[in-house]
């Protein structure tokens, strides 16, 4: 078996991969909603955090968690996984203030800070609550 194989059968590194591509949408929104529609950078994280939300749930139910504890219950599931999602855009927002605004970081640099520092929050909660 190769080594991408045998990662790919590593659940954690399934939740990275679809984790960079939620990450993609979420800074591609992001960016345009600051750089092309002018919007202010709270305004723009929630765009790019609802964006990557859907992504991340989508990828995360067909590919990364082969087990669901709530698959009879849909929009529970739905609902959990994004309440704990927003307890990353808390701290996403957290982040992005001090590195904006007390830093004076680019706010894609401030972003990606801010994605590195949820990364594992979000997984271990949404695998314990959610996922088996």
């Amino acid at each position: 078996m190769s080594f991408f194989r045998t990662c790919l059968d590593w659940e954690p590194f399934r939740y990275l991969l679809i984790s960079a591509l939620a990450l993609l949408a979420d800074m591609l929104v992001f960016s345009a909603s600051l750089r092309i529609a002018d919007v202010p950078w709270p305004v723009a994280a929630c765009l790019g955090f609802v964006t990557g939300v859907c992504v991340a749930y989508g990828l995360s139910i067909r590919y990364v968690f082969r087990v669901r504890k709530l698959r009879r219950t849909p929009m529970a599931e739905w609902l959990i996984f994004v309440g704990l999602g927003v307890l990353g855009l808390g701290v996403t927002q957290a982040v992005l203030y001090i590195c904006i605004e007390w830093l004076w970081w680019s706010a894609e640099l401030s972003k990606l800070v801010a994605a590195i520092i949820t990364f594992m929050t979000n997984f271990l909660s949404r695998k314990v609550l959610l996922f088996k």
